[in-house]
C-alpha cells in the first residue's frame, strides 16, 4: 500500500516538474546597473532580446511597473523598427501578457505585435496603442509560440522607434513533446505497478 502512494506521489511530482508553468519575467533580479546594455545572447528571466539593429536591451531602474527595473530597447546602433522575444532556449512558450509603458511619447505610438511558431504567422495584433501612461497588453489564446514580434507601426520623433519600456512578461512554458511521452509510459507502468499489487 504505502509503495503505491510513492509511486502516486512520485508520477504527480514528475508532472509539475516537467508540465507546464507559468513565469512571470518582472527583471527585478537581474545583476545589471541602471543604463547597462545587455547582449541579445543574454538571459533574462528565461527569455532573450533582440532588436532589428541587432542590438539587445538598456536595464532602466524605477520606470517599470509601479516603480520596478524593466528594459527598453538599445539605440546605439540607429532606431529600432523591430524587436523579437524568445524563450532562452528557443523553446515553445505561450504569451500571456506583457507591460508597455511610453509615457513621453517619444518614439512610435502604435505597435503591431506577432506571434509566430517555425517561421509561420499564427497570432497578430494591430494598433497598439503605447502613449500615455503604461498599461499590460494581454494575449488569450496565445499558445505555441517560439517567438513574438513587435513592430513599430507609426512614426515616432526619430520614425518607426519601438521606444517602450517592457516589463513584467507574463508567459507560459510547455512541455517538450518527448517529456510528456516519458510521463504517459511511466504513468503506464506506475498502473501495471498498482495491478500487481492489489491481486
Amino acid at each position: 500500500m504505502k509503495l503505491k502512494y510513492a509511486l502516486a506521489g512520485l508520477i504527480a511530482g514528475l508532472a509539475v516538474t516537467a508540465g507546464a508553468g507559468l513565469v512571470t519575467a518582472t527583471f527585478d533580479e537581474l545583476p545589471y546597473l541602471d543604463n547597462d546594455a545587455i547582449a541579445p545572447a543574454d538571459s533574462l528571466d528565461g527569455l532573450k532580446f533582440l532588436g532589428s539593429t541587432g542590438l539587445g536591451m538598456i536595464y532602466e531602474a524605477v520606470y517599470g511597473q509601479d516603480g520596478s527595473n524593466c528594459l527598453y530597447t538599445d539605440y546605439d546602433n540607429g532606431v529600432v523598427a523591430s524587436l523579437s522575444i524568445t524563450r532562452d532556449d528557443a523553446s515553445v512558450f505561450q504569451l500571456v501578457s506583457m507591460y508597455l509603458d511610453d509615457e513621453i511619447s517619444s518614439g512610435s505610438q502604435y505597435y503591431k505585435i506577432e506571434g509566430y511558431l517555425d517561421g509561420n504567422l499564427e497570432y497578430q495584433m494591430s494598433d497598439v496603442d503605447v502613449w500615455g501612461s503604461g498599461y499590460t497588453v494581454s494575449f488569450t489564446g496565445w499558445g505555441n509560440l517560439d517567438e513574438v514580434l513587435i513592430t513599430a507601426t507609426s512614426e515616432g520623433e526619430n520614425g518607426y522607434d519601438v521606444a517602450a519600456l517592457i516589463d513584467t512578461v507574463t508567459y507560459e512554458t510547455i512541455p517538450e513533446p518527448a517529456t510528456m511521452a516519458f510521463i504517459g509510459v511511466f504513468g503506464i507502468g506506475t498502473l501495471a505497478v498498482r495491478r500487481i499489487f492489489m491481486m
